[in-house]
């Protein structure tokens, strides 16, 4: 991280960890990015059953099984939790305040659940 703490010095054994990702609309190599990240996760303590693989797809669709395949890797979907953002599946938010507006603001319940995200 930039003007932090690398992260091995303040992840606490049996952290919940959430990473988010970009859905398929966008031309980000999460392929080569999650899995490294995933390794280094590893390497610092981060257990394979504390990690959840949040797909930020905003409004968009949630992605295929295969498209999540070809995003991360077989073996990524294969071994982690990976999870589609559905933003009409109210029992999957939780609430996170409210806009200037006073409109509330809403996020899924994985990453407002991990302590580190």
């Amino acid at each position: 991280p930039i003007a932090a703490p690398p992260l091995r010095d303040w992840l606490r054994t049996g952290a919940r960890v959430c990473v988010v990702f970009t859905d398929i609309t966008r031309p980000t190599p999460n392929d080569r990015l999650i899995p490294w990240l995933l390794e280094y996760l590893a390497d610092v303590g981060a257990p394979r059953e504390a990690i959840t693989l949040l797909n930020s797809t905003g409004t968009h669709r949630p992605n295929t099984h295969a498209e999540l395949d070809v995003m991360l890797t077989p073996e990524v979907v294969r071994d982690y939790r990976v999870i589609n953002h559905e933003c009409e599946k109210t029992e999957d938010l939780a609430p996170f305040g409210q806009t200037k507006t006073g409109a509330p603001v809403l996020i899924h319940r994985a990453l407002a659940e991990a302590d580190v995200k």
